[in-house]
Order: structure tokens, then sequence, then C-alpha cells
């Protein structure tokens, strides 16, 4: 087998699902015994010419040192995407450039499709549609995003199903919380930008409990029924969730996913899907949304078409149909965080460049 590599870029610490997920990568590589390489830089040059300058030298010494130090014929795993993300322009040509002098293959694996949600603007577009397809290989979400990228010219032999992101979490699955059936955990950013469902949906008559974990949310969303817990850590989120549910949603509406966050879940898998089946929790989720089918085929919670019928799909579920999700939802999350899925992708692209 070919040496494995893996590229470590500066991640900030902080509470986001972004860098827990990235984390959680690096730590499956360490596992898998994958070599590490350090790339120097900060994430952004603020709009300063002395830093982009500065970024472009620690690029240069960056790619400079990746071909000088891995092995020929060798495999290299980044993130993607790749911070800085205006680096993309440089990185394209440098990875041509060792992929010629060494023949190493390149893999990707996918955090987000920025251009898809038309987010970080021309960086963005310029980096998926002309940086990402120099990779080798492509590890996708998921079979929608496979699709996604195969209709927009990538070769589909070379794109790889994740199934579903890992949440690695130290110890047991945490303790079955005596929760009313009809109570929902909300995770990750709650601001009015990426989740306006939310205020919507506290204003109206509602017959479950909301608990909200994370950042942003606006202090004038008051109700009887909603609960504030706090940004808390990644790590320790799982075991702090009080809910029966986790609700996987995003965007501007509650009658569908939409805006530019809402329509994205149509080709992502959101790291909360995970974090919420990491502690053994049914989720409910966005019928028109990539992990619907997971969902449904694992049984593992709910598929909703709007949470205006939220109430009614919650009072449907019996103690005994809840047992049944939530014990689906338990082996499930034993698996992600255990980082089935990773090394299963791994596994795969193992095979693959055997035969070639």
């Amino acid at each position: 087998m070919s040496a494995w590599y893996y590229i470590a870029t500066p991640i900030s610490p902080d509470n986001f699902a972004g860098t827990k997920a990235r984390l959680d990568i690096e730590a499956l590589c360490e596992r898998r015994g994958m070599r590490r390489i350090e790339f120097a830089g900060s994430n952004t040059a603020n709009r300063r010419l002395s830093q982009r300058i500065l970024l472009v030298r620690l690029g240069l010494k960056n790619w400079i040192a990746l071909k000088k130090n891995v092995a020929p014929s060798s495999l290299v795993l980044f993130q993607y995407p790749h911070y800085p993300m205006k680096s993309a322009v440089l990185a394209r040509f440098m990875m041509r450039w060792i992929r010629r002098r060494k023949q190493v293959r390149f893999v990707a694996l996918v955090h987000d499709l920025n251009a898809a949600r038309e987010t970080f603007g021309k960086a963005a577009q310029y980096s998926d549609s002309r940086f990402l397809p120099q990779f080798d290989y492509i590890v996708c979400h998921n079979e929608r995003m496979c699709r996604y990228l195969a209709e927009r010219g990538f070769d589909p032999a070379r794109l790889i199903p994740l199934g579903m992101f890992d949440y690695l979490a130290e110890g047991g699955m945490p303790v079955a919380a005596n929760a009313p059936l009809a109570s929902i955990n909300i995770a990750g950013n709650l601001s009015r930008e990426k989740s306006a469902y939310l205020y919507t949906l506290a204003a109206l008559p509602m017959r479950f409990q909301l608990y909200l974990y994370g950042a942003g949310l606006d202090a004038d969303l008051t109700s009887d029924s909603v609960f504030y817990e706090g940004l808390l850590p990644a790590e320790t989120l799982p075991q702090a969730l009080r809910g029966a549910f986790g609700l996987v949603w995003d965007g501007d509406s509650i009658d569908t996913c939409s805006g530019l966050y809402g329509a994205y879940l149509a080709v992502n898998n959101p790291h909360k899907l995970s974090l919420y089946l990491s502690a053994g929790i049914p989720v409910i989720v966005w019928s028109g949304s990539a992990p619907a089918d997971f969902v449904e085929r694992g049984g593992l919670g709910l598929s909703v078409s709007s949470l205006r019928s939220l109430s009614d799909a919650l009072d449907a579920v019996s103690k005994e149909r809840y047992a049944v999700l939530r014990q689906n939802a338990r082996l499930e999350g034993e698996k992600i965080r255990a980082g089935y899925y990773f090394h299963q992708a791994m596994d795969r692209l193992e095979d693959l460049c055997l035969k070639r």
C-alpha cells in the first residue's frame, strides 16, 4: 500500500461544528497511522496587502515542503475547503506540479461546498469550480452531493460518498434522559441570519418544548416553551442534550428549508445530525434534505415537510415507537463515535488505488 499523508492546517479553538469536524478527521487520520504534514498560515489576510504577501510566502513554503517530504506514489488527504480559500490559485498550480514530479494522488474530503450555498463569493466559486476538480478523488457527504458534482462535470468514478460525518466522543453513550417525547434539541448557529425559521417557530403555539444550544441567539426570542442552554463545548455537548429529538433544519422558513442555508440541506449532511445521533437521540429532518432517506431507512427519526406539522408528528409517536427509534439511534451513534464512516471511505479509496 502507498504511504498515506494528511494535511493539518491551523484550526482556531472554538465551539463551532466546523472546528469539531476537522479535528475529528485529524484524530481519525492519526488512528489510521497516516503521516501528518503541517501547513502554516492563517485562514484569511483580512484584506491587508502585507498579510496576503505573507500567506503567499507561507503557501509556497508549505507546498515545497510537501513535495520534498512525501514519498513517490503516495496518497495525500486534504480537508476541503482548503484554507485560506483565496490561496486556491496557488494550491491548484502546486498540486499539479507535485503530481507530475512524484506521481502523488490527492484526496479531498469535503466539509462544505460554499459555492452551492453562494457564500464566500468569488473565492468559493473559483475553489469549487477550478481547484476541487484537480483532486484525484473527492469524498462527498452523500450520494446526492456526488450527483450534484457529477452534473457539474466531475467524473463519477472519482466521487466517494462518506455517508455520515463521524462525531468522536470519549466515554460511554449518554444515559437516556427522562425527557418528555414532545421535546426537541436545536444546536448550532442560532442567529436570525442562519436560523430565521427558529424565531417564527417560537412565536407559534407549540405543544412541545425547545432546548437551544449555541451562539447568536437574539435576546428578543422569548417563550414559555423555549429554554436556552448556552454555548457548550462540542466535546461535552452530546452529554448535555435534554430533549427527546434533535432537529436538523436551516433557513428562513418553517414551511420548507429555503434561503441560502436552507436549500443547501438538499445536498449537505449537517454536522448537527452527527451530534444528535452520537448522543443516541432520534432526529427530525426536512423531508427534502439529503439525510432524509438515510434517517427513514435506518429508523432513526422522523422526516417532515413543514414545521407547522411538528406538534402533530410528535403526538403520533408512541412510547413504544420512540423506544425503537432511540435504540436505532444508539446503535448508529456507536458507529459514529468510533469513526466508522471515515474508515469505510478510506478503505474504499485504498481498494481503488491498489487497482491502479
